[in-house]
């Protein structure tokens, strides 16, 4: 790919256009909430349309590309949708599942690090992880087995099963003890969760 050059008129729209959102998402209510998220979705596309355009792909390819995300904005602009009590409950569970996920994701790399610095069975640590994040050890250990495996029902689980270790081992190369430390500090910090 090569490199591309924004014109600065065109980011100072972006800016002006997302700042607007931004605001209207800060007036408060889930319909301000949800048009200011809509608003911002539309001129992230823009953004994105210019540089597949300067990329060279024809409009065919942007289409297809985008075909997702026209879907998802056209779902949430559709009339009285925004009125619609049930899409904020919608959003919110979809949001609510994701941190699950990526709770899972982390207890699974807590058990791989764990069953790297300690002596003690995998059941054993299953549960002391389990435990501390409020579920069974047989769970952890599903979990973990399901996110070393790359497949199409549990992308996110695996993505960030995957990407945490990478970023541990970038951080501490070679030493499962300080990224096990690290991992439980990171836990303490973002849920308060202590092992």
């Amino acid at each position: 790919m090569r490199p591309i050059e924004i014109p600065a008129i065109t980011i100072e729209n972006f800016l002006a256009g997302l700042k607007k959102a931004s605001e209207d998402y800060r007036k408060g209510g889930d319909r301000a909430t949800l048009q200011g998220g809509c608003g911002q979705l539309d001129w992230f596309v823009r953004l994105t349309e210019f540089l597949l355009t300067e990329a060279g792909m024809s409009e065919r390819e942007k289409t297809d590309l985008l075909r997702p995300t026209a879907a998802l904005h056209a779902a949430l602009t559709a009339p009285g949708v925004l009125q619609s009590p049930r899409l904020a409950g919608t959003v919110q569970r979809g949001a609510d599942r994701t941190l699950g996920t990526v709770k899972q994701a982390y207890a699974a790399v807590g058990l791989k690090l764990r069953l790297c610095n300690f002596a003690e069975s995998e059941s054993a640590a299953a549960r002391a992880i389990g435990r501390a994040f409020g579920f069974s050890g047989s769970k952890v250990i599903g979990w973990r087995d399901t996110a070393k495996r790359r497949g199409p029902k549990y992308p996110l689980l695996h993505d960030k099963f995957c990407e945490a270790l990478q970023l541990l081992e970038d951080e501490y190369p070679g030493d499962p003890q300080r990224q096990y430390e690290a991992w439980v500090r990171c836990i303490a910090a973002e849920w308060g969760i202590k092992i």
